[in-house]
């Protein structure tokens, strides 16, 4: 009956550090991406805006998206 009260908790804690290891490893490729400068050749294919408006200070924030 020991056993559950420290398998439990590390099993658990080992998880957490799984996931945060992998989140780290995503985010390092993705900068790493961003600052290599790397493009490639694209078409539009058609546009489209969403509108968010915030409620801490009601101003509005309107985005653009291309596909």
């Amino acid at each position: 009956m020991e056993l559950m009260f420290y398998a439990v908790p590390a099993f658990i804690a080992a998880v957490v550090v799984a996931i945060a290891v992998k989140v780290i490893r995503r985010f390092l490729e993705l900068r790493q991406a961003w600052s290599s400068g790397l493009t490639a050749e694209a078409r539009c294919l058609r546009t489209y805006t969403t509108t968010s408006r915030h409620s801490d200070n009601g101003h509005a924030t309107t985005t653009l998206h291309h596909v």
